[in-house]
């Protein structure tokens, strides 16, 4: 790492989210913040008598997820000690303090929960904060300069075409993690039946209520964009014909792969979506590099940015069950939505809450990325006020989403979403920018010969 990075700001940007981490951390391990004062002897005697629970099969998710929720900041840590030094000495001598210092933070935050019910205090949570400091401090001596390595070789890609193909293949890759996290495997065979008694593993067809058909299309969607990274790729590094066979393979091994995780579904139905949305990232790849031409005016994006506004509210707001008109109940409802960040997401799993803030991260992150390619096409770059602009729509949107679910029960509105809509924008307009930096117009993905469906 002796050598010239390809972003000065990488140390300074990793010193930050070292620190954000972190805090990050301890605020979500205290909510709702129901603090409750304990003299000392209460506290002390809390303390004291911190147990081991005997957890069911249904809380491992939770337990790995609070493993998971230290990797990250013993991660940058130790990143942002060893980033820009010609060698590891440092970071190897600093692991251990790292892992010293993050297991001391995870008793303390155990520590501090006694005040703040209804946080569960355990010392299942402590070994498994501890495990994951140790997993993180490990992640980073094992892949950490090599995924640097890998983030600085995206910016030394001269051609769109390189750096869009670099950034779908880290979308596969993440696609693939996101379909074995929790992490939460079956170990016996009544775990297993469990599974399938809870209607996780089957054909995926059928459901009694509006609840389950929710459900059933939320999965079936989600599995076709799982797969559509690997379609779009596909259609980007090879020139064989539809890949008929190789698409429906690959969503059924992401289907089964998992099979042995408790909390995921696995269905065929699944199964078959997947292989659509693989298809479908292909055909369209492969239709925008025969069409890119004609798409470069900026009337067509803006049109299409308008569309999937339009999208957005009605994909958040489709899971009602009826319009309230009670103003008392309105009134409350209003009121509720004023609360500390991520209060909402606590009253649900942690793998419930992690895929839900992901989700919506994903959803607007796809606007960002309209924006900048609609500054691109008319500016010749993604530029401040195209940004601003789209900070302003995605918090417009942001307000009328969360504001129409004050009328539409059982969906739970939340005003800090708004600030999740509008990251999940700045993360797509970033990206895209990333991509498209320094590229003259016109220059996006190389064009081909027409689409073989044969």
């Amino acid at each position: 790492m002796g050598r010239q990075h390809a972003y000065s700001w990488m140390g300074p940007l990793l010193w930050m989210l070292s620190i954000a981490s972190t805090v990050l951390l301890v605020y979500a391990s205290l909510v709702p913040l129901t603090y409750q004062p304990l003299s000392w002897n209460e506290t002390f005697s809390s303390w004291e008598k911190i147990p081991w629970l005997q957890l069911a099969l249904y809380n491992r998710s939770d337990w790995i997820a609070n493993a998971l929720v230290v990797m990250p900041p013993a991660f940058l840590w130790c990143g942002a000690i060893d980033y820009g030094r010609p060698t590891r000495w440092l970071v190897w001598f600093a692991a251990p303090f790292v892992v010293v210092a993050m297991c001391a933070l995870v008793v303390g935050i155990e520590g501090l929960q006694v005040w703040f019910p209804p946080r569960t205090v355990s010392q299942n949570d402590i070994a498994a904060g501890c495990v994951g400091a140790v997993l993180g401090v490990l992640a980073w001596l094992f892949a950490g300069r090599m995924l640097l390595g890998a983030i600085e070789s995206f910016a030394r890609i001269e051609s769109v075409s390189g750096r869009v193909q670099w950034f779908v293949a880290a979308a596969a890759i993440g696609c693939l993690l996101y379909t074995v996290y929790p992490f939460d495997f079956v170990l016996s065979r009544n775990e297993f039946k469990e599974k399938i008694q809870l209607g996780r593993l089957g054909w995926g067809v059928g459901w009694n209520t509006k609840q389950e058909f929710m459900l059933f299309v939320k999965g079936n969607i989600i599995a076709g964009l799982k797969v559509a990274p690997f379609g779009i790729w596909l259609a980007l590094t090879r020139k064989d014909k539809f890949p008929w066979l190789s698409i429906p393979l690959l969503a059924l091994f992401l289907e089964a792969i998992q099979i042995p995780i408790y909390t995921k579904y696995a269905t065929f139905s699944e199964g078959v979506f997947g292989a659509v949305g693989g298809w479908l990232g292909w055909i369209g790849t492969r239709v925008w590099m025969v069409v890119w031409q004609r798409l470069q005016h900026g009337w067509i994006w803006g049109y299409g940015i308008a569309l999937y506004a339009i999208v957005l509210v009605v994909a958040f707001n489709w899971r009602f069950e009826e319009v309230l008109r009670q103003e008392d109940v309105l009134w409350q409802r209003w009121q509720d939505s004023f609360s500390w960040p991520l209060v909402k997401y606590y009253y649900t799993s942690e793998y419930s809450a992690f895929s839900n803030l992901v989700g919506k991260l994903g959803a607007f992150s796809v606007l960002g990325g309209l924006f900048a390619m609609w500054s691109w096409i008319v500016y010749g770059r993604p530029n401040t006020v195209s940004f601003w602009m789209g900070v302003f729509l995605a918090g417009t949107l942001g307000v009328l989403i969360e504001g129409m679910q004050i009328f539409l029960p059982p969906i739970i509105p939340d005003i800090n979403d708004v600030f999740t809509y509008i990251l999940g924008y700045a993360i797509g307009f970033g990206l895209g920018g990333m991509i498209l930096e320094g590229a003259p117009q016109g220059d996006c993905i190389p064009a081909r010969q027409p689409v073989d469906l044969q």
